[in-house]
């Protein structure tokens, strides 16, 4: 019974280390500096044409939209991390009357979590704020 004890004991404080760890990066990652002006933009794969295409192919006009020929433009901001990732994902300006296209334009801005390439200052991955227009358009 006492070797179960220190069995479980040990498993406890692994996780409990590795979610210290986990908790740890999550907040260096937010309290790291958002670079305004970097020697190189973050890019995605296939550049800016490759982005667009990204965008265009996965978005998904919602279908009440649709209905009330609802269009406009949808401005989605966000931060390409020092991996790649995208985090902190918000609607600069967004579409008044559709909450469907302000939603949809931020989840197919996630989609792009991980591929980034990120921005540079000296040499060394940064944080960039990133500003994209989805233009919704029937």
């Amino acid at each position: 019974m006492k070797k179960l004890f220190y069995i479980l004991l040990l498993i406890n404080c692994f996780s409990l280390t590795a979610q210290e760890e986990e908790a740890q990066e999550v907040k260096n990652n937010e309290t790291e500096k958002i670079e305004e002006f970097v020697d190189q933009d973050p890019t995605y794969p296939g550049g800016v044409s490759g982005f667009r295409n990204f965008l265009a192919s996965n978005i998904n006009y919602p279908q009440k939209a649709v209905n009330k020929n609802i269009q406009g433009k949808c401005y989605v901001s966000f931060v390409v991390d020092k991996n790649g990732n995208v985090i902190d994902v918000k609607i600069a300006k967004g579409i008044k009357n559709c909450k469907a296209c302000n939603k949809e334009a931020m989840r197919v801005i996630k989609l792009t979590s991980g591929k980034w390439t990120p921005a540079k200052v000296n040499g060394n991955d940064v944080k960039y704020k990133y500003m994209q227009i989805i233009d919704f358009q029937l």
